[in-house]
């Protein structure tokens, strides 16, 4: 069999970026695997959690936002092209009773933009029970979630980087200095194996998520009959199981302060960072060059 470290640039990068493409799908299987159990059930009544579990912090915070904002204790200031949200009254932080409520009406009661409570200190704490209940029943990634996923993650890294590092002393010994190219395909092959060990949910998470729409697809289905105003929690949990974008045209003032989020051609909104709970994307971009040979 042909010694692929022989080969010239252009087959060892492809040799390479195939190696790469690989092993990252061993990692995401490896870790699926590990990581399929009994799904737990949780609480049905707190639209917040299922929406953390979905999207994580900045989504419970903006499902909680939204839920405020329809029961009329958060109101829209429109202020030629700036929207800000202020607490209705100062005192409704004390007729709310889950944690996050009572945050984000502490939060809001100096007029500030929607997304400025992602940044809240305050408000992220009032997410951490949240992570700490779903982290015990290993549905979305803790301290103990990465302390798994690592070694694998760990040992991936180590091949790819110990093949690329390799090649470039082979080409080196050899007179050849194109190992450009190779340098960048295995500094990303690296990097893009991080979402692996920071994926939000873990794989019995993503079942939950799946057994959850199922569950409330009766709620979907009628969506267009839900009324503003906070009648009922079911706007509330329509939005945390499905995202901003589902609710109806008579919620559009809601789902204006979100735009970003509304938008989202996924169904459903990922957060700031996109990273923990999986709706991301990329392209990744490409070149000619040799590596060396």
């Amino acid at each position: 069999m042909t010694n692929p470290f022989n080969w010239y640039g252009p087959q060892f990068l492809v040799f390479y970026l195939v190696l790469s493409i690989l092993l990252h799908i061993l990692v995401r299987v490896y870790i699926k695997l590990q990581e399929n159990g009994p799904v737990p059930k949780i609480e049905m009544n707190d639209p917040y959690q299922i929406a953390y579990l979905r999207g994580g912090s900045n989504e419970a915070i903006r499902i909680a936002t939204i839920s405020l904002i329809d029961r009329g204790l958060l109101k829209v200031n429109e202020r030629l092209s700036t929207v800000t949200l202020e607490t209705a009254d100062k005192n409704d932080w004390q007729i709310v009773q889950r944690r996050l409520e009572k945050a984000l009406l502490h939060f809001f009661a100096v007029p500030q933009k929607a997304f400025e409570a992602f940044k809240s200190s305050t408000c992220l704490a009032a997410c951490d029970e949240y992570k700490q209940n779903l982290g015990r029943q290993k549905l979305v990634c803790d301290a103990d979630v990465i302390k798994h996923r690592l070694p694998i993650i760990l040992l991936a890294g180590a091949l790819l980087a110990s093949i690329a590092a390799l090649k470039v002393y082979i080409a080196l010994e050899r007179g050849r200095h194109n190992i450009g190219l190779l340098i960048v395909l295995a500094i990303g092959s690296l990097i893009m194996l991080s979402p692996a060990l920071k994926k939000h949910r873990t794989a019995t998470g993503d079942l939950l998520v799946k057994d959850l729409k199922k569950l409330f697809e009766p709620l979907y289905l009628r969506r267009a009959f839900l009324k503003p105003g906070g009648q009922t929690n079911e706007a509330a949990l329509l939005a945390a199981v499905f995202g901003v974008s589902a609710l109806s045209i008579s919620f559009i003032s809601l789902k204006t302060i979100y735009p970003k989020s509304n938008s989202n051609s996924c169904g459903s909104s990922c957060g700031s960072s996109c990273s923990s709970s999986g709706c991301g994307g990329g392209s990744c971009g490409g070149g000619c060059g040799g590596c060396g040979s």
